[in-house]
C-alpha cells in the first residue's frame, strides 16, 4: 500500500517598498530627486514539495520503509521594462507643503521635464484660487466651479478640493508655449501623444481609488449644479504599452506604474482631461 502526503508552502519575498493598497505614503523630501519606487523590485515565489511514501511488504517479518524527497520551484516576476526605460523622468513629492495641490505639482513636474526651473509657490501664486463655498448677496450658500478656479489652496488639507485642466494652463502660459487644455479625449488619443514622446497630465484618481461624482451645490453668480469628483488627481502619464501605464505620480513622489485598464477607467470617469505642450 502507497500513502502519499504532499504539503505546498508558498513564500512571496518581496524586495524595495511596496505598496499594494490604497494606503498614504508621506515622503517629506520635496525637492526634485532621483526617482524611486513603491512596486516590487522582485516577487519571488518558492514552492516546496515535499512526499512521504511509506511501502509495507508482508514477509514472515514485518519491514516498513520511508522515503522523503524535497523539490523547490521558484518563478520570478519583475518590473516591466516600460518601467525601467522611463525611471528617470523628474518627480515631485506634494506633501507635505501642498497637500491638495497635485495639479499644480503636476505641472511642476512637466516643466522640470523642459528644463523649466519653477518653483511650485511660483506656480500657486498665478493660479486663480477661491474658497469652496461661499455666502452669496442674497444670504446663501454657494460654490465656487474647479472648471474655471482652485476650489481651496492647495497649500491646506482641509476645506480644499482642487482645480481641473483650463485654470492650470493659464499658469502654464507663463513659462512656456504651446500648452494645450482638453476634455474628453479618447484615451487611444492620449496613447499617440505619450508614446510620441511627449508627456501629457492626466486627470485621474488617488491611487486609482474608485470614486464618486458628489453634488457641491449651486455654483456662485449661477444657477449652474457643482460636482466634485471624490479622490481626484493629476499626474504625468510617461508611457503606456499593451498592459501598463506609466506616470510620475506628486502624491507619492515617485515614478509608479499600473494596469493600464484601470487608469483609463478612472481617466474617464473624471472627463477625459489632459494638458500637455505641443
Amino acid at each position: 500500500m502507497k500513502k502519499i502526503v504532499v504539503i505546498l508552502t508558498c513564500a512571496i519575498l518581496l524586495t524595495g517598498c511596496v505598496v499594494v493598497t490604497n494606503d498614504y505614503i508621506e515622503q517629506k523630501d520635496n525637492k526634485t530627486t532621483e526617482p524611486t519606487t513603491e512596486y516590487v523590485e522582485t516577487n519571488t515565489s518558492v514552492i516546496t514539495t515535499t512526499v512521504e511514501e511509506t511501502t509495507t511488504v508482508k514477509q514472515t517479518t514485518k519491514i516498513t520503509t520511508t522515503k522523503k524527497k524535497t523539490t523547490t520551484a521558484t518563478t520570478t516576476t519583475t518590473r516591466p521594462s516600460i518601467y525601467e526605460k522611463n525611471i528617470n523622468f523628474p518627480t515631485y513629492n506634494q506633501n507635505p507643503l501642498y497637500p491638495t495641490g497635485c495639479e499644480i505639482i503636476a505641472l511642476h513636474i512637466l516643466l522640470n521635464y523642459y528644463g523649466i526651473n519653477t518653483n511650485p509657490d511660483d506656480l500657486i501664486d498665478k493660479l486663480d484660487i477661491k474658497p469652496v463655498k461661499e455666502i452669496d448677496s442674497n444670504g446663501e450658500e454657494c460654490f465656487n466651479n474647479p472648471e474655471k478656479v482652485f476650489i481651496g489652496n492647495p497649500r491646506i488639507l482641509e476645506d480644499s478640493r482642487g482645480v481641473y485642466n483650463d485654470p492650470i494652463k493659464k499658469v502654464a502660459d507663463n513659462y512656456k508655449k504651446g500648452a494645450i487644455s482638453k476634455t474628453g479625449l479618447d484615451f487611444k488619443e492620449v496613447e499617440k501623444i505619450v508614446n510620441s514622446g511627449t508627456p501629457v497630465i492626466i486627470w485621474a484618481t488617488i491611487n486609482l481609488h474608485n470614486t464618486e461624482n458628489i453634488l457641491l451645490g449651486k455654483e456662485c453668480g449661477t444657477d449652474q449644479d457643482i460636482y466634485w469628483q471624490t479622490y481626484e488627481h493629476a499626474m504625468v502619464l510617461i508611457a503606456t504599452d499593451k498592459k501598463y501605464a506609466v506616470f510620475s505620480d506628486p502624491y507619492t513622489g515617485m515614478i509608479r506604474y499600473s494596469d493600464k485598464d484601470n487608469l483609463i477607467d478612472k481617466y474617464n470617469q473624471l472627463g477625459k482631461r489632459v494638458l500637455y505642450f505641443k
